[in-house]
């Protein structure tokens, strides 16, 4: 399994789990593989607590700012993927790769942050 996690913030596009937090990321699609965020970076994970574990550190970079009903509320949106990944060999010998995704769209900061 490997994750990743981006934010929407005012039209750009950021990756929370990068170092460099000024870097602006870019939506692209290709026939092949259709639409992804180019140079966006994904993490291996292993459990359940890998994945909380690197949800909190990507919730820390996220943009916020005070509201009148939230002192600590988002002004993003923020996507968190999971993929899992399964490789196969068939009959014919070839090995084939099945990927399933589930992305996790947060408007507000998890109660955990």
């Amino acid at each position: 399994m490997r994750v990743s996690y981006l934010e929407i913030y005012n039209e750009e596009v950021r990756d929370l789990l990068s170092k460099n937090q000024s870097i602006r990321l870019e939506i692209k699609e290709r026939p092949d593989v259709g639409v992804f965020v180019k140079d966006l970076s994904t993490y291996v994970v292993n459990n359940a607590e890998d994945m909380e574990r690197i949800m909190l550190m990507g919730n820390k970079n996220r943009s916020v700012g005070a509201t009148q009903m939230n002192i600590h509320s988002s002004r993003s949106h923020a996507i968190f993927t999971v993929a899992v990944e399964c490789s196969e060999k068939e009959v014919d010998g070839h090995t084939h790769l099945h990927v399933g995704r589930l992305n996790l769209v947060l408007k507000f900061l998890p109660f955990f942050c």
